[in-house]
This record gives C-alpha cells, sequence and structure tokens, in this order.
C-alpha cells in the first residue's frame, strides 16, 4: 500500500471519521438509555384518586349551573 497517494489517505480518513461517528451515535443510545432507566413510572394509584376527585368536581360545577339557571333561585 503506497501512502504517498492523497486518494489513500482520503480513504483512510473518511474510515476514521465513519468508526468515530459510529462510536459517538452509540454514546447517544447508551446515554439515552440510561436516561430512561432513571425514570420513575407514574403511580397508578394516585391517578385513580385525581380522576375520582374531577368526577366530584364536575358534578359540583353541574349542580352550580343548574342552580344558576334556575330563575327562582335568583
Amino acid at each position: 500500500m503506497d501512502f504517498k497517494d492523497i486518494k489513500t489517505w482520503g480513504v483512510l480518513l473518511s474510515i476514521i471519521i465513519a468508526i468515530g461517528g459510529g462510536f459517538s451515535k452509540f454514546g447517544e443510545i447508551s446515554n439515552r438509555l440510561t436516561q430512561l432507566e432513571g425514570k420513575s413510572f407514574p403511580d397508578v394509584k394516585q391517578m385513580e384518586l385525581n380522576r375520582a376527585e374531577i368526577q366530584v368536581l364536575k358534578l359540583k360545577i353541574e349542580e352550580m349551573e343548574k342552580r344558576e339557571s334556575n330563575p327562582l333561585m335568583q
């Protein structure tokens, strides 16, 4: 292999850049996986409590709207 030719240096440089890009992409994916592993999942029990509270609030709003629309209450 003759290292005096510019084409040879160009090919070697492109191979090195491609390998470096692969390592960079692997590092990004590894970092994303590490971040996902650290996240916690939402508490299902708390979500159910929130849904129940929302239903109660909706009923209260409906009751208030009915009172406001009643002409005898005004």
